[in-house]
């Protein structure tokens, strides 16, 4: 009973270490900024829809497909 404890406490600080960490690097390029450049609207709207839109639509498939093959690679589907 102590061990599921000690083991449940210790995923949950290496969850929230890597959380903080990824913050800490996060708020660190907040606060650097991003340079501004003016770009007409339509060609900002295209760009955004192609990596944001397709990205959105394929990536989940994309990385559905990999964990399949992963676990299929190691036995365990």
């Amino acid at each position: 009973m102590f061990a599921d404890r000690f083991s449940a406490l210790f995923v949950l600080a290496f969850i929230l270490r890597r959380f903080w960490t990824r913050i800490r690097l996060l708020m660190s390029l907040a606060l650097k900024g991003v340079k501004y450049r003016e770009v007409p609207a339509g060609k900002l709207l295209s760009r955004n829809l192609l990596i944001y839109g397709l990205g959105g639509l394929a990536a989940p498939f994309i990385f559905v497909k990999l964990i399949d093959m992963l676990l299929v690679l190691f036995g365990l589907a």
